[in-house]
């Protein structure tokens, strides 16, 4: 009676990763938006090819330093702390990219106190749904970098 976890019998996996296993995540995850980003850059009709490559290296580039700088930290605690799977990491994506887009847009967010009805809640409608879009683009982009990362531990 009361037996919870391991005393009831529950299996709860274990998760290892290895420092090149993290490494490669975070190459993938800069390889995912340095692609989202040149098919945005591809999208606007204007881009040539060199220029489309150089979105690709500039993105990548700057979108591994943006997850070491934002998720990193919270990561490792996560990961310390033995929540180290893939529902961790999803939520963890999704939750710290809504953050920073609420963050990020603050000022877009108030402006909309000062618009008519009608244009504040299109407004408030389309920037739910950006945040919705970033929070489940940064969801799978997490997953993708935890299935490099993580093997289920013997």
């Amino acid at each position: 009676m009361g037996e919870t976890g391991a005393d009831a019998g529950i299996r709860v996996p274990r998760y290892q990763t290895t420092l090149d296993r993290a490494g490669l995540a975070l190459a993938a995850g800069g390889v995912l938006y340095g692609a989202l980003a040149m098919l945005l850059a591809a999208r606007g009709g204007e881009a040539g090819v060199l220029t489309l490559i150089a979105v690709f290296v500039v993105g990548a580039v700057l979108s591994m330093l943006a997850i070491t700088a934002t998720f990193g930290p919270l990561w490792l605690a996560f990961h310390a702390s033995g929540r180290r799977g893939p529902g961790h990491a999803a939520a963890l994506g999704a939750i710290v990219a809504l953050m920073l887009w609420v963050a990020a847009a603050h000022d877009l967010l108030a402006s909309y106190a000062f618009a008519d009805r009608g244009s504040a809640a299109i407004g408030w409608l389309r920037a739910i749904g950006v945040a919705l879009m970033f929070a489940a683009i940064a969801a799978a982009t997490a997953l993708v970098m935890w299935r490099v990362a993580y093997r289920r531990a013997g």
